[in-house]
């Protein structure tokens, strides 16, 4: 998995970005694995201890996949994109242009081997990896600029909530950060590589870079001097190295930060030490950039123990026969430094208390309280942080199309992968967008929210109520001594009636566009031909239905009773005798659903209409009837073959998305809206050229994007580990 796949996002959303990151890494053929001792691609190269690392191969192939389609030959000949073309070749053959520069730049014979190099970097391979640095630096520096925030805080409260007077107190909290941790104040280090077929144009290109930059760095001798070709291993490299004594560290106010003389000496020292080292060259059979503080690793890599040897790439091994065309990769000690809610995070919450709380203005028995509090609120959230672990997402070619695995080994704590999901039964079948999982349902996890709104509850009643004027305390007084009952009748319908309903666990979306009308609502312009609407339903599965409707009776119930307070303290408020009326209802095949009438001023088509619905396995609100009436007949997942077998088994949840069956409903809604257009100036589509020639376009556009068929995924677990397969289908346009 890339880095900034770890940075907090849902499993959802990784399965959606994991879907398109498809598209750029597997969309191309390729032939099968070297041997497992040496595979010929940069695996061979990563030492084990990365932090991360990416790579794409079969570039060229991928390309050429493309340029080849039926898909990219519709988008090329499309008259705005030949209209664009024919400007650009235009305005770089054009004398005087503002492109003309890089027409004659090309033009020249050792540009073009420049740019048959760049073709040649480009074909075959290209990877990112960095050093086992980069997540002890990255997660000080995210420490470093937590603790600006802190600072700032501290700041403001010590103020009154102003402005620091000193911002000075800021930046010396950044580098107390840095101090303590001087170990890791460190440049870590970044190899980029693009596998080659042409090492000699890679030399040539060097060679011109060489010249180049000596005589760009003359007029610095200081930097100039530093500046060298250099032999690592069998590579030769040119490598620039910084020292850090050449940055103006003496501008930093040193002693003015300081809170005791010499604090940030050993600091000072330290970045005075560093050096930044940019080298490129040629080696192992890559064009390769570096950038860290020490070029050493370059003459390491491919020795040692390596990063393919590791346990988690013993799941990548039977793969390596496969059409490969992509593997990424992110260290357990990188997702954690990346991750915002961890154990110190929230730690951090407990210390900034204990610090802010003597600046404020509150008693000693009530800054005790709250301390103790927060200290009590750090541990309950505690145990709802997972442990980081690493993440590993390999992609590859096969006769159903792209498919990924991502193996993403922190601790799961939201959803249950130990049943399968019966549900897939109750999706309609074949809708454009189907999203089902179960999580794991914990009636601890409602204590624990009770518990902190009765805690807070508490705050409110002791202090703020005691420190309201006297007319205001008193109507509060009045407010709560009503509505608390009816807070706890709530509390008591949970546990007697929801919670036991809804502990199947699973939850799910459908959007689909089956229905159809050519006039939706009473003010919309009739269409000519039928326009499909979306329809949408959110469900959950149901444990146990009777008590689901026995709770959202008395929850009815509890509503009327809120009425009741409100009209009593705010006379005229509520219309008299008003209740919320009892819903609707009519038994339908399979199920039961309930319904309050739409107004009639709305005028709208009556295949809307939300509603909820309710039969023996699940509960949703829908917004449309027949929608409902699909997804309470059982029917077989026929959208996807590859989740309808995969959802027999244990699984998490699964995902499914039908890209051309959206793109095939947004093109009827586009032509009414050019139809609208052009009768509100009197005319018609076919009497309109400029209409007609963007409503072409546009048809063209949708025809290239619907070659992206569907995405499918689901999620189990093996092991230790939660795993994502996804299948990309991708088809050719006729």
């Amino acid at each position: 998995m890339l880095p900034w796949q770890t940075l907090g996002l849902s499993r959802l959303a990784r399965r959606v970005i994991a879907g398109w990151a498809c598209v750029a890494l597997m969309i191309w053929n390729a032939g099968p694995a070297a041997a497992a001792d040496k595979l010929g691609n940069s695996l061979d190269l990563v030492p084990a201890d990365a932090s991360f690392y990416a790579a794409g191969f079969r570039m060229r192939e991928q390309i050429e996949l493309v340029a080849n389609s039926n898909a990219w030959s519709a988008l090329t000949n499309m008259a705005s994109v030949q209209l664009g073309l024919q400007q650009l070749r235009s305005e770089l053959t054009r004398e005087g242009g503002q492109l003309e520069p890089i027409q004659k730049f090309f033009e020249e014979e050792e540009n073009q081997k420049l740019l048959e190099l760049a073709k040649d970097l480009g074909s075959h391979e290209i990877f990112i990896f960095g050093d086992k640095q980069f997540a002890p630096t990255l997660g000080l520096l995210n420490k470093a600029y937590g603790s600006i925030y802190y600072s700032q805080l501290l700041a403001q409260l010590a103020n009154q909530g102003q402005p620091p007077e000193d911002p000075s107190l800021i930046a010396a909290g950044f580098l107390q950060t840095l101090s303590a941790d001087l170990g890791n104040v460190e440049i870590p280090n970044l190899v980029i590589g693009f596998k080659l077929t042409q090492p000699q144009l890679a030399e040539q290109q060097m060679q011109r870079l060489e010249l180049l930059l000596t005589r760009l760095l003359a007029p610095i001798p200081q930097i100039l001097e530093r500046f060298k070709r250099v032999k690592i291993g069998d590579g030769s490299f040119l490598s620039l190295t910084i020292d850090g004594n050449l940055v103006p560290w003496d501008e930093i106010p040193w002693g003015d930060l300081e809170t005791e003389a010499g604090e940030f000496d050993k600091l000072r020292n330290k970045l005075q030490q560093l050096n930044l080292n940019v080298s490129i060259g040629v080696k192992d059979g890559y064009a390769l950039i570096f950038i860290g503080g020490s070029n050493e690793l370059l003459s390491k890599l491919g020795q040692g123990d390596l990063l393919i040897n590791g346990k988690e790439f013993e799941i990548l091994k039977p793969h390596l026969t496969k059409k490969l065309t992509g593997v990424a990769w992110t260290s357990k000690e990188l997702v954690a430094v990346s991750s915002t809610f961890t154990p110190e995070n929230i730690d951090g919450l407990a210390e900034l208390a204990e610090t802010a709380l003597p600046l404020s203005e509150l008693g000693e028995d009530l800054q005790e309280r709250i301390s103790k509090d927060v200290h009590a609120l750090v541990e309950d959230l505690k145990p709802h942080i997972p442990e980081p672990g690493a993440m590993l997402n390999f992609s590859f070619m096969s006769d159903r199309g792209a498919e990924t695995f991502t193996y993403d080994w922190t601790q799961n704590l939201r959803l249950d992968p130990t049943k399968p999901l019966p549900l897939i039964e109750n999706v309609g079948g074949n809708a454009l967008l189907i999203s089902l999982s179960r999580g794991k349902v914990r009636p601890e996890d409602y204590d624990l929210l009770v518990k902190w709104l009765n805690i807070g509850y508490g705050y409110f009643t002791d202090e703020a109520l005691q420190r309201m004027p006297d007319p205001e305390s008193e109507q509060a007084k009045v407010v709560i001594e009503k509505i608390l009952p009816l807070v706890k009748k709530v509390d008591q319908i949970n546990r007697k009636y929801l919670l036991p309903a809804l502990m199947d666990g699973q939850a799910g979306i459908v959007i689909d566009a089956k229905i159809k009308s050519k006039q939706w609502i009473g003010p919309m312009p009739p269409a000519d031909k039928e326009l499909p609407m979306l329809e949408i339903a959110l469900f959950t599965g149901v444990s146990d239905p009777a008590k689901l409707q026995s709770g959202f009776g008395e929850l009815h119930g509890v509503a009327n009773e809120l009425l009741e307070v409100i009209r009593e303290l705010d006379p005229g408020s509520v219309p008299p005798n008003y209740k919320i009326p009892t819903p609707k209802s009519r038994k339908v095949e399979s199920g039961e659903v309930f319904w309050y009438d739409v107004p009639a001023e709305a005028q709208l088509d009556k295949q809307v209409m939300p509603h909820v619905g309710l039969n023996s396995k699940l509960a949703l609100f829908s917004t449309s009837p027949k929608l409902t009436q699909r997804m309470f007949t059982p029917q077989p997942l026929m959208a996807s073959p590859f989740l309808a077998e995969a959802a027999k088994k244990p699984i998490a949840d699964l995902t499914y998305v039908n890209f051309s069956g959206l793109l095939e409903n947004v093109m009827p809604w586009v032509e009414y809206g050019f139809e609208q257009n052009a009768a509100q100036r009197g005319r018609k589509v076919t009497d309109t050229p400029e209409v007609l020639f963007i409503q072409s376009e546009i048809r063209s556009a949708l025809k290239v994007l619907s070659c992206m068929r569907s995405y499918s995924s689901y999620t189990y677990q093996e092991k230790d580990a939660m795993v994502t397969h996804g299948l990309l289908i991708v088809q050719d346009v006729e």
